[in-house]
């Protein structure tokens, strides 16, 4: 990610978020520096060299987890789109704001969606300008028929199923298919941030993998080991909490969780609180940027 910081909204803090917001989700930042900065190190002053020393420590805690970066993201919700031309601005939004919701999602290139790609997953998203391709619906529409839940717009065409009786949405058809369900747009997408929010309801809080108390403006990466009996949960803490301490429910089989944080080399242990299909973490007061890792 190739991205100048720009003043004047820029603290030593956001150069942390910088590394730890690409990286948590498996990129890198390439490191550049604001002018001023850049001349307080050349003239080694004590406030720049601190935050170069935390840069570059944030950068090396990274590089000595890649193994991280094998994990599998989890995902309630699949994006499906080409994500360029006329549907860039669209599918690229939805992405950004969805993120933002905290539910978690996978993207999938609609020219290589194949079975496998629908593991786990709830529901699927098609927002683009183009219907699918007779392939592309036949794999979607049996996702469905198992299941599933399609949230589309009118470009989709024509869909097979019946109406849903007793339930109602302010923007959307709802059609009944098998055992799932579709979801139709009326009128078409046209404001992303109502796609991305709408989904959220459309699925269901109650099929969240992740839930957040006291967390204030944070951002969540979520991936398990193959055999998901491991998972990491990374968070990026965008502002100062206005509470002391955060909690979050992770649905999985859990027993054990340790903390880490980019101003501790080791990791601390977590109060976990079993429940039936999730445990509820207990989190001391974390900056920036934290990760869980998980065991069962």
């Amino acid at each position: 990610v190739n991205a100048i910081p720009q003043r004047p909204r820029l603290f030593a803090e956001s150069y942390l978020i910088g590394v730890a917001d690409s990286a948590a989700h498996g990129g890198r930042w390439i490191i550049s520096l604001d002018d001023q900065l850049a001349a307080g190190l050349a003239e080694k002053r004590p406030d720049a060299l601190e935050i170069w020393r935390k840069l570059t420590g944030a950068a090396g805690f990274f590089a000595s987890r890649r193994g991280w970066s094998d994990y599998v993201p989890g995902a309630v919700i699949g994006i499906i789109s080409d994500f360029s031309g006329p549907n860039e601005f669209m599918t690229q939004e939805i992405l950004n704001l969805v993120a933002r919701t905290n539910m978690q999602y996978r993207i999938l290139l609609k020219d290589a969606v194949t079975q496998s790609s629908f593991v786990s997953l709830r529901a699927v998203l098609y927002a683009d300008e183009q219907p699918p391709t007779p392939d592309l619906r036949r794999q979607v529409l049996a996702f469905v028929k198992e299941g599933g839940m399609l949230i589309t717009g009118p470009k989709w065409g024509g869909l097979p199923g019946f109406a849903s009786t007793g339930e109602e949405h302010l923007r959307y058809s709802l059609r009944v298919l098998g055992k799932g369900k579709v979801a139709v747009a009326t009128p078409d997408f046209e404001d992303p941030y109502l796609v991305a929010n709408d989904a959220v309801v459309l699925i269901s809080h109650r099929y969240e993998l992740l839930r957040f108390w006291n967390g204030g403006a944070i951002g969540s990466h979520f991936t398990l080991n193959p055999d998901g009996k491991r998972a990491i949960l990374q968070l990026l803490l965008y502002a100062e909490a206005r509470f002391g301490s955060m909690t979050v429910r992770v649905v999985g089989g859990y027993h054990t969780a340790k903390l880490w944080t980019l101003d501790q080399p080791a990791p601390r242990e977590v109060v976990v609180e079993l429940q039936k299909d999730a445990v509820e973490l207990h989190l001391p007061h974390v900056s920036q940027y934290a990760a869980v890792e998980l065991a069962a």
